[in-house]
């Protein structure tokens, strides 16, 4: 089912408050969007936790910092970024198909690291694949789909409308 709100960013714990008190709509919390911004957040995950469910505020899902996907790093700050959304009562997280120099190994330990998720929340978190395009994506849209891969739609990065009405027709069961 396609749900809709906003998507609400911040980088610092300060910004915390004027962004997420008195909104009146579900909200996608955004992370840090670059590493070397989300690290002094990392830490404090849980403060980040108390004071947004203080303010009432309903979250549908959690926008994952910028990171790769395709190392088993992942498995260490995905595991943070799962058991953040959990604790917010958001089952679904965007991930970004990281840049690559594309071949199969590196699409396959993508897969492998999607897969160890999958099978360690079952459907109280979903990793879903933001779409980009480009080439150099570890996922395109279109393989987001051949794979099955859970997808977060993002329409301003698919530049034909068609493409993006093929992906609501064909996928909407897999479109979070």
């Amino acid at each position: 089912m396609i749900k809709f709100g906003i998507r609400q960013s911040f980088d610092r714990i300060e910004q915390i408050e004027d962004r997420y008190a008195n909104i009146n709509v579900p909200v996608e919390v955004a992370l840090p969007y670059y590493w070397d911004i989300y690290e002094p957040v990392r830490g404090r995950l849980a403060e980040v936790v108390e004071k947004i469910r203080s303010y009432g505020t309903k979250v549908l899902s959690v926008h994952a910092v910028q990171a790769p996907i395709t190392d088993e790093r992942f498995k260490i700050w995905g595991n943070e970024i799962a058991d953040f959304a959990r604790t917010l009562g958001a089952a679904n997280i965007t991930l970004h198909p990281n840049n690559v120099n594309k071949d199969k190994a590196v699409q396959d330990e993508a897969l492998k690291n999607l897969e160890y998720f999958s099978g360690l929340y079952k459907n109280d978190v979903v990793f879903c694949i933001e779409t980009f395009e480009g080439k150099r994506r570890v996922f395109t849209p279109d393989e987001i789909a051949s794979f099955n891969l859970p997808m977060t739609l993002d329409t301003s990065h698919i530049r034909e409308d068609e493409k993006v009405w093929s992906l609501i027709k064909g996928y909407k069961e897999r479109i979070f």
